[in-house]
């Protein structure tokens, strides 16, 4: 099995080089598995061979099949069924991630060729085969709720990206949000899919734009968007990302929010990666979930806006399941939100909303159920106690 693994991570690190091939991985792997039925690890790096073989990014994602899904699903399923806690070396995201992932490509190829049929029968096979757990769809139906009217959410990562399309497609969640994944907008065929959906969000199909994945670009020039209210505008310069070039994706989210003209609320799932805010990063304000951009700079924190930290339903806690990493990393993700609901509310003297948000992440939120999965969400945290230890003294 060794021997397999590392040749799989050898191709691994060859993505998106024509060169990489895991058909020789695959027939290591499913020796191995052969051999050792009952080897969980051996399942979760053939799993993974044979998704990259077909689709080894997003770029590839089209060319997912249902035959290709049930045979990589399969395996997946094989190691939640001998380790429903799997211990073993993961490649970005657990196996029960995995199955999301998964069945998200393939709903989203069928999506992308207009068989909405197909996509939805795509998403609901993905649930029954063990993704799209419900903490994690209860977790970004909570998102998605508290997203403004008509927002232009940009999302990062599988997991918000997956959980979004299955809300949007199978419970007709907020279909009046437009989810953008930030990765994928690099992606001239991902542009063209979400151009025939809304047409009216760019000046003209995101892949003519720009065809070439990346711009040379000038930090210095001046940009702007003009807003609907008359002499009011966000001016700003954009920092080039490598050696004076930005990416395709910079330049349809610039024309994104250009043409739009903060028209519909703009908004960035929290902890999205600063090179990809197009250094607007001083003019988002935060709310529970997300960060709004805004043409303020530094926008100061509206209080109002951390309601849903006090009114937040630790029933969904219940549904978590404490064998996902993953899913660990979720309630890790919602214990610092609160704790960063505590600052504003405290600067703002509301002392009992204050007490009440940390009363209820000792309650519900307890390091000896969910432990810390960051050191920094773990220095906060005990920033935090500290505090209000020596109050009780």
């Amino acid at each position: 099995m060794a021997k397999g693994k590392n040749m799989v991570q050898e191709e691994r690190n060859k993505v998106g080089l024509d060169t990489a091939n895991y058909s020789d991985a695959i027939q290591v792997l499913d020796q191995a598995v052969r051999l050792n039925a009952e080897n969980s690890e051996a399942h979760y790096f053939l799993g993974c061979a044979l998704d990259y073989n077909t689709n080894p990014d997003a770029s590839t994602m089209l060319n997912m099949t249902a035959d290709i899904a049930l045979k990589v699903s399969k395996e997946f399923e094989t190691v939640i069924k001998l380790s429903p806690k799997y211990s073993g070396e993961i490649l970005a995201i657990d196996p029960y991630e995995k199955l999301s992932s998964l069945w998200a490509c393939l709903a989203f190829k069928y999506a992308a060729n207009n068989q909405k049929d197909s996509a939805l029968w795509a998403f609901t096979e993905g649930k029954k085969r063990g993704g799209f757990k419900e903490f994690t769809l209860a977790y970004h139906r909570l998102m998605l709720n508290n997203c403004p009217p008509n927002t232009i959410l940009f999302t990062f990562g599988d997991i918000a990206t997956m959980s979004i399309w299955y809300l949007q497609e199978v419970e007709h969640l907020r279909p009046d949000i437009i989810p953008l994944s930030q990765s994928m907008l690099q992606l001239p065929w991902f542009d063209t899919f979400i151009y025939k959906r809304h047409p009216n969000l760019f000046s003209k199909n995101g892949s003519a734009l720009e065809p070439s994945p990346v711009k040379t670009w000038d930090k210095n020039k001046i940009v702007s968007i003009e807003t609907i209210t008359k002499g009011k505008s966000l001016k700003w310069k954009i920092p080039y990302r490598d050696s004076g070039y930005i990416y395709h994706s910079d330049v349809v989210m610039l024309d994104i929010l250009q043409k739009n003209k903060f028209v519909n609320p703009v908004c960035y799932q929290l902890g999205s990666d600063p090179a990809n805010l197009l250094g607007l990063n001083d003019h988002l304000k935060r709310i529970f979930y997300a960060e709004m951009l805004t043409t303020e700079i530094k926008p100061a924190d509206d209080v109002s806006l951390y309601k849903p930290a006090l009114a937040f339903p630790f029933g969904i806690l219940k549904l978590a399941n404490t064998n996902s990493t993953s899913e660990e990393f979720e309630i890790n993700g919602i214990r610092i939100e609160l704790l960063r609901a505590i600052g504003p509310l405290q600067k703002a003297h509301k002392n009992a909303d204050v007490k009440k948000i940390y009363e209820n992440i000792l309650t519900y939120i307890p390091p000896t159920t969910y432990p810390f999965t960051e050191t920094t969400v773990e220095d906060y945290y005990n920033q935090w106690k500290s505090y209000f230890d020596a109050q009780r003294n």
